[in-house]
């Protein structure tokens, strides 16, 4: 078995091990969230390993089978960090069949050594219940601590402002479209179905048929308005010198129709949702 430090060329490895510990860690990922985590973090790796990300490795032949991740942030100095340079342990993981041989002890024993000759005043990390007695044996200690340990997610947050400022071109509100919003192959499948019912589909369209990522990735156009504003060089609707033209007064026609459809075929619920989404375009597109 060999100990040492990963590189480069381990980035693939480097990247199943992450995923195989987030899923054993947290469960089961919607598949947004894993393509997402997959295509993203190999170039994170390329970006900073072995910079302000420690990665260490043991290696039994060509194969990674536990690793240990220590990332390095320089913060303005205090007297709980002197240098000014703190670590987050992240990732210690062990393949199934390789654990309890005492693997990660001597991968977080190595990160310390290379840690302290580094400068770094401090290193803190959460540890699970299976985890907590390594940590102990290499020399963490609980912290007790006057502070409340608080976070806010912000994903959710910068997704929302960044909507609030782009209504389509049409007027809709892509922020309350179930259909922009679906992750889950369940909510695109229900998505599918709403679709059908409303008479937007002929046929429940597959998941990937019905996925969306907002007008600028639609090929087609309901109300052959994505054309429209290509040939007159607008980004909206409302920023052409023809608005409102005939085409608008079709669109806001026919989606008082499929409105009406709607408050038949829809719960309160789903109604709700599509009234917020699609049948506020007019107050949209003037504002």
């Amino acid at each position: 078995m060999i100990f040492e430090k990963a590189v480069p060329k381990d980035i693939n490895m480097l990247t199943e091990l992450r995923i195989a510990y987030l899923q054993e860690d947290l469960g089961e990922m919607t598949e947004a969230d894993l393509e997402l985590i997959k295509s993203s973090l190999p170039c994170y790796y390329e970006k900073h390993i072995n910079k302000d990300l420690l990665v260490y490795v043991a290696r039994n032949k060509e194969d990674i089978i536990s690793c240990a991740f220590l990332l390095i942030v320089e913060k303005p100095m205090s007297p709980s960090f002197i240098t000014g340079k703190t670590g987050t342990v992240l990732n210690v993981y062990t393949k199934p069949e390789y654990r309890n041989k005492g693997y990660a002890k001597k991968l977080m024993s190595m990160m310390l050594e290379d840690a302290a000759a580094q400068g770094v005043s401090v290193i803190e990390l959460k540890s699970t219940e299976d985890g907590y007695s390594l940590y102990k044996a290499v020399g963490f200690e609980d912290v007790g601590a006057k502070y409340h340990n608080m976070k806010i997610v912000l994903q959710q947050l910068v997704r929302r402002h960044h909507m609030e400022e782009k209504i389509t071109l049409c007027g809709d509100n892509c922020i309350e479209c179930p259909r922009y919003n679906a992750n889950s192959e369940e909510e695109l499948r229900n998505v599918a179905e709403l679709w059908y019912r409303v008479g937007w589909r002929d046929c429940v369209v597959s998941n990937e048929e019905i996925r969306c990522e907002g007008c600028s990735s639609h090929k087609q156009c309901t109300y052959h308005l994505v054309e429209c504003t290509k040939e007159h060089n607008v980004d909206k609707c409302n920023q052409c010198v023809e608005f409102p033209c005939e085409k608008i007064d079709r669109m806001l026609e026919r989606s008082k129709e499929y409105q009406k459809r709607c408050k038949v075929v829809c719960s309160d619920a789903e109604y709700d949702m599509l009234e917020k989404a699609f049948f506020d375009k007019e107050n949209n597109l003037r504002k």
